[in-house]
């Protein structure tokens, strides 16, 4: 199915028609916010003391919280244009339902019918998964059928999601979500894997930190490169399917502010560790309609879903040493991983993957490769010489 492309992008330019900030409004506002004093975070909007639900939305229960697939969620479970001749099928866990907001003024501006459905701790995986239980795993069944059934334009499966930059993900989890990613096929709908927002490391990062250390947030907040959603890039990477990142409505290029000053108002992101409040939510409604337009159209370039890895520093033990004698060589620096040794030069070769030996006069080359799991880019390090002499 193929999304009117033009009638997409020239649409997002009403993004901010509600009076919401643009994707530039937020990325100033969160620059702002890493050079500004701290707000009293009892005064914010919602402040800590009466923050709002993440999914304070009508028809709450059947679509998200009676634990049951609902009989008829392109009824009930209805946002955005209901008479929009493209359709968008949001659904997961408690990930999904905080989104719907935002996605309902998507809806509403690019004339899309938004249907969703969530089930509490459950997201599309455990269709595969029993571990949550078997009315969790039902749910996710269904409304896996019901994609296939419906036949939308546009898939947005959510779940939560805790890998982080530093990790190569759960294989395990990955292997799930490329069998959802399979499941819905049938439908014929383009699947988005929208990534996770920041996640705090608990409650009191959000509840007591901001009061405890008003003068200096740095403990309390987390940086996006500790909130990649790897697992969801790999899911992507192995489904030539789309990722799209979140970040840029939470973060700078270095940190995630626990709080985001716009038009003179102080906003509070969060309800818990996390989740977004619906207020922060609906407030995001222009910001994603721009974020996510460029990716709506069935014939959009696939961006890739790839992470940067740090660098790999590689030294020698010696510069210079005897033929036959081996020297070692060490690797430093970025990520755990498998890494190869490997040499170039007449009679050179590595010993056991960690040294290098040469059966002649010669010098010796090393350089080392991480050639790392989706979604990470490999990395070479720099190139060392040994001389070996007779």
């Amino acid at each position: 199915m193929v999304l009117a492309t033009v009638g997409l992008v020239q649409n997002s330019a009403n993004a901010s028609a509600s009076g919401g900030p643009s994707l530039t409004d937020i990325a100033k506002a969160l620059t702002t916010a890493t050079a500004s004093p701290t707000p009293n975070f009892q005064s914010t909007t919602p402040s800590i003391g009466s923050n709002t639900v993440p999914y304070a939305l009508r028809n709450v229960r059947t679509c998200f919280l009676s634990g049951v697939f609902p009989s008829d969620p392109a009824t009930s479970c209805l946002f955005g244009d209901p008479t929009g001749s493209t359709t968008m099928y949001v659904f997961g866990d408690s990930q999904a339902a905080m989104w719907i907001p935002a996605f309902d003024e998507l809806g509403q501006t690019l004339g899309i019918r938004v249907i969703y459905a969530a089930h509490v701790a459950c997201g599309p995986s455990y269709a595969f998964d029993t571990s949550e239980g078997a009315s969790c795993t039902s749910f996710e069944k269904a409304a896996i059928a019901y994609a296939n059934t419906l036949k939308p334009n546009l898939i947005f499966p959510l779940q939560f999601e805790d890998s982080a930059y530093g990790t190569f993900g759960n294989r395990s989890f990955i292997a799930r979500l490329v069998q959802v990613d399979a499941a819905l096929q049938p439908s014929q709908a383009k699947i988005i894997w929208l990534g996770n927002i920041p996640h705090l490391t608990s409650d009191t990062q959000l509840t007591t930190c901001p009061l405890i250390h008003a003068s200096n947030l740095a403990g309390c907040e987390v940086t996006p490169q500790s909130q990649a959603s790897v697992n969801y890039r790999a899911a992507a990477v192995e489904t030539k399917s789309t990722f799209v990142s979140p970040l840029s409505l939470f973060c700078t290029s270095s940190i995630c502010p626990l709080w985001v000053p716009i038009a003179g108002t102080n906003y509070l992101p969060y309800y818990d560790h996390s989740h977004m409040n619906s207020t922060y939510a609906a407030l995001l409604g222009p910001a994603l309609t721009q974020l996510l337009t460029p990716y709506l159209s069935a014939t959009a370039p696939i961006p890739s879903a790839t992470l940067p890895q740090p660098a790999l520093t590689l030294r020698a033990g010696v510069s210079t040493s005897k033929v036959g004698h081996p020297v070692p060589a060490v690797v430093s620096g970025g990520l755990m991983g498998m890494t190869t040794l490997g040499v170039l030069g007449s009679g050179c070769r590595v010993v056991n993957g960690t040294a290098v030996v040469a059966s002649k006069a010669t010098l010796c080359r090393l350089s080392a490769t991480r050639k790392a799991a989706a979604p990470y880019t490999p990395v070479v390090s720099n190139t060392v010489s040994v001389r070996f002499s007779a």
